[in-house]
């Protein structure tokens, strides 16, 4: 993670700001992809954390720049610093360098130079091994045992390897849940899908391939997204169907969002059909605007089914009916 954050973000102390009402690191981390040191150290903490690792953002000072004449470091205020420092069982906190103008760490062999913190994550003491944490650390490191005649340090790390496990497999059902809980989101991981397939060498058919086509624009993906949610709002869908036709049903059914979705056709006939590119802001703005909009309506229809049901039980299959949009449970 430190040495991809390195090889592929781009060191600089002068950013651009990122797009309103996207997430900073995401923008950071898959688009924008330049950043100063405190981009670098958010990223790496958030992304450990997600797979459960114990992590925290540490701020201070580089080195500063040696004199060659006395060999003394010279700090400034310029090299005010952040980084990531990563808890490991029986060694501490354990400092990275993920910034890219930054020298990378190298783990003496000794014990002389021992630069983990030697705390818990809550602040309590840690049970260390005396003997050689750092030779055991770089041992860790390069993916070798820890060592240990009884085995009981084996043991640890096999436990250690469970936990993570555990909880990327934890994470990973999380994340399934909700892609299939939102059409869109479920549109987006099938686009990665077949993106992925694609680059693997595996042949998709030529329908997943005109999908991937029309997804390279920004206007065609938001519209994909946009017609994803229409089953679930009851509203029908061909394959034939063209744009117009799509949002005079949904205008029919629910005409609070015919204005809104009218702007997304409109763009997206308008880029796909006459080469006249949409503003990407304006464009995402207003399918965020929209899509929380039609979250609220299939929420308020869930919660009206809900209601019904418990109210009168008797009324379950005319309830049913009323809100034949809803998808099985």
């Amino acid at each position: 993670m430190t040495n991809w954050l390195r090889d592929n973000i781009q060191y600089s102390r002068v950013t651009d700001p990122p797009p309103t009402g996207q997430d900073p690191l995401d923008w950071f981390l898959f688009d924008y992809k330049i950043g100063f040191c405190n981009f670098y150290a958010s990223s790496e903490v958030m992304m450990l954390r997600v797979l459960g690792v114990p992590s925290r953002l540490a701020v201070g000072y580089a080195s500063g720049t040696q004199e060659t004449s006395s060999g003394v470091y010279e700090v400034r205020a310029l090299d005010s610093h952040a980084w990531p420092d990563v808890y490991f069982p029986g060694f501490g906190w354990v400092p990275f360098e993920p910034t890219a103008s930054q020298p990378d760490i190298l783990r003496p062999e000794s014990t002389g130079a021992l630069a983990a913190d030697r705390t818990q994550p809550d602040g309590g003491p840690s049970a260390i091994d005396p003997t050689d944490p750092l030779a055991r650390l770089n041992r860790f490191e390069e993916g070798q045992p820890l060592g240990g005649g009884d085995g009981s340090a084996a043991l640890g790390n096999a436990s250690a390897w469970l936990t993570i496990l555990l909880v990327a497999a934890a994470i990973l059902l999380l994340v399934l849940l909700a892609v299939n809980l939102d059409p869109a989101w479920k549109q987006s991981a099938q686009l990665l899908s077949l993106r992925g397939l694609r680059r693997l060498g595996i042949r998709i058919s030529q329908r997943q391939t005109q999908v991937l086509q029309q997804a390279e624009v920004e206007t065609s993906r938001v519209y994909l997204a946009w017609s994803s949610w229409l089953p679930r709002l009851g509203v029908k869908v061909e394959r034939a169907d063209t744009p117009f036709e799509r949002i005079n049903r949904l205008a029919s059914q629910l005409p609070e969002a015919e204005s809104a979705s009218r702007q997304i056709i409109d763009a997206y006939v308008a880029e796909r059909f006459g080469g006249r590119p949409a503003p990407r802001e304006d464009i995402l703005r207003t399918w965020s605007e929209l899509h929380r909009f039609f979250w609220g309506t299939y929420l308020s229809r869930l919660g009206g089914l809900m209601l019904a049901i418990v109210q009168d039980p008797q009324r379950r299959e005319r309830a049913n009916r009323e809100h034949a949009s809803l998808p099985a449970k």
